[in-house]
């Protein structure tokens, strides 16, 4: 089948925007949703694999005050201090992104899959001292 689009972030604007709404994000742009906590946030982007039908989704902590000195200190051009790809049903982190109804289906599976995924690792990461920990594991 076809593409029904032209642009993937306009495509998914309205669909992850129910997905934002559901996760209780706020949609910064048409691919990045962010939650502040205190000192950082939790964020999760949207991410198209050139050349395929698929996207996948980012997740994890920005801390702006964390950006390299100098640089920008959004939240959207910081990136993710410790984070993950959230995977599909499937088990890959592969989303269809072919059609309009494609991604609206994609939507509604991030939402489960990211209750699953992304949630609990966000609440384990619930402090200062869990995030240290986690950067130490990891790097």
């Amino acid at each position: 089948m076809s593409r029904d689009y032209a642009n993937f972030p306009a495509a998914a604007k309205r669909p992850f925007r129910a997905v934002a709404d559901a996760l209780g994000y706020e949609q910064l742009i048409p691919t990045v949703y962010a939650k502040a906590r205190d000192g950082w946030h939790e964020s999760f982007n949207l991410q198209v694999s050139p050349g395929t039908d698929a996207f996948y989704v980012n997740y994890g902590l920005t801390v702006t005050q964390l950006c390299p000195v100098g640089e920008d200190q959004s939240i959207l051009t910081c990136g993710h201090l410790l984070g993950s790809r959230l995977r599909d049903a499937d088990g890959t982190g592969a989303f269809p992104r072919g059609t309009r109804q494609d991604i609206a289906a994609s939507a509604e599976r991030v939402v489960e899959q990211y209750r699953l995924q992304a949630m609990p690792w966000f609440a384990s990461m619930g402090s200062w001292q869990a995030m240290a920990d986690e950067y130490l594991r990891v790097n």
